[in-house]
């Protein structure tokens, strides 16, 4: 008997638009960009971070809540 069901991560979801160090550019030619990594590029971020060391983003903080 498995269980398929995903388990919850403890941990937020990496993703560059809820981080504090993602910024668009007004380079269109590299549009998005960290400011933990200094990169910009045509992609998320992330997706490089992850295509260069195999894990995801380990610089990820997230945004702070508006009140």
């Amino acid at each position: 008997m498995s269980d398929d069901t995903p388990k919850p991560d403890a941990r937020p979801s990496v993703h560059c638009t809820f981080c504090r160090s993602y910024f668009i550019t007004y380079d269109r030619a590299k549009p998005h960009a960290c400011r933990a990594f200094g990169i910009a590029s045509t992609r998320l971020p992330m997706h490089d971070v992850r295509e260069n060391s195999g894990r995801d983003c380990e610089a990820f903080e997230p945004k702070s809540a508006r009140s």
